[in-house]
């Protein structure tokens, strides 16, 4: 997924755990994403939603 020019995301790891761009997150994780591509990886049975909106 990309995230395009003067767009960001908000993504909380709930359940599981995940790998962002190869940065792990826990459960109650949560990650801003700013103008980048981003690949997620399940490390286990994950719930994380991913909120995208204009950049504030």
């Amino acid at each position: 997924m990309t995230i395009r020019a003067n767009r960001q995301a908000y993504l909380v790891q709930v359940e599981g755990s995940s790998a962002l761009n190869g940065v792990e997150l826990a459960q109650h994780d949560a990650m801003e994403i700013l103008d980048e591509t981003i690949v997620i990886k399940a490390c286990s049975q994950s719930h994380y939603p991913l909120i995208e909106m204009p950049k504030a």
